[in-house]
């Protein structure tokens, strides 16, 4: 299946779409199955998916021609947009999505779909709670405390009203995942449900680390986690020279009341989120430089060489020239 003849399969119009069509003022059939709640004096239906739980993964391309009224899933979803472009009322809040954006929707969180048009072409991927918790519990040991803070956001509150939003302007490195993830989806051969996990995992990351690295904007529902998430990734972006101070300065807060609320909010103490960023980078340097380690730890900021070593074999159990060596016999 080539590019051309998966964007016409994806593209063709579906038995409800066409029910829609032919029935302007209509709700599908299918609304009657699903239970509705009253929530803040609103009806919401609410969709599950009874199969999930043996499959994982599913995906679902949603109907054009139609609003979906306020509902809830009874699972994690990931929206991607294909083609075209897409609008939610998530917490009271539009959500605008555009060819290539992602959309992390934690279970059970309330929103409504503005009608899709005919070249509007949205995937639902429904994932299974125990899936996002082993892709954490595997990942989050390498993750920055960026990442790791992003994820739990989603993942760990009993409340549920999370959702991450990544604007990607069309980064091709994403929509290339996807289109690797359609392909097996409607080629469905043989292992491609694992290949399919395999991909989405990759996504996830992906969009962690282009976060890291470039302006991707994310947003989480309280401005408050938006805002400490950004203090978070300042402490990264500045970890060679950056100090406690001109953080505080910076967003406005008391030194030690900022010092408190990162220890609280993270478990980890500025001092000690700057330190695991420069052996992260000092790793990179070490895999991907010919820089000498002397040259290596003083482009990480680190002022004792010592210091540097010891903390060094404490994260990684080996000394940096090991840790070089281990990866210079997987080039050869």
């Amino acid at each position: 299946m080539n590019a051309i003849e998966l964007d016409k399969r994806i593209k063709a119009l579906t038995e409800r779409e066409q029910f829609y069509l032919d029935n302007p003022e209509a709700l599908s059939p299918l609304y009657e199955k699903f239970e509705t709640t009253d929530i803040d004096g609103n009806s919401v239906y609410h969709f599950r998916i009874p199969e999930l739980s043996e499959n994982e993964v599913q995906i679902r391309r949603d109907s054009r021609f139609r609003p979906v009224p306020l509902h809830r899933f009874s699972n994690i979803m990931i929206n991607y947009v294909y083609s075209g472009k897409c609008r939610y009322l998530i917490n009271d809040k539009i959500v605008e999505m555009e060819v290539g954006d992602v959309c992390i929707i934690d279970q059970d969180v309330v929103r409504y779909k503005f009608e899709l048009e005919a070249d509007d072409i949205v995937f639902n991927i429904s994932l299974d709670k125990k899936f996002f918790s082993r892709f954490i519990q595997h990942n989050l040991s390498e993750s920055s405390i960026v990442s790791s803070f992003i994820l739990n956001s989603l993942y760990s509150q009993g409340k549920h009203d999370q959702f991450i939003f990544f604007r990607n302007h069309q980064n091709p490195r994403i929509i290339n995942l996807f289109d690797e993830i359609l392909t097996e989806y409607y080629k469905q051969q043989k292992y491609y449900k694992s290949t399919i996990k395999s991909y989405i995992e990759i996504v996830v990351l992906e969009q962690l680390r282009s976060y890291q690295n470039s302006d991707i904007v994310l947003h989480l529902p309280d401005q408050k986690e938006n805002d400490f998430v950004e203090i978070l990734r300042d402490i990264e972006n500045n970890y060679k020279e950056g100090n406690i101070e001109d953080l505080a300065n910076k967003f406005h807060y008391n030194p030690k009341y900022l010092s408190s609320l990162i220890k609280k909010r993270t478990g980890f103490t500025f001092k000690e989120i700057q330190r695991k960023t420069r052996l992260d980078v000092s790793c990179q340097l070490l895999i991907n430089s010919s820089m000498t380690i002397e040259e290596i730890i003083e482009e990480v900021g680190f002022t004792n060489q010592t210091s540097f070593y010891n903390y060094f074999k404490t994260a990684y159990r080996v000394s940096p020239s090991e840790y070089r060596k281990s990866y210079d016999i997987l080039k050869s």
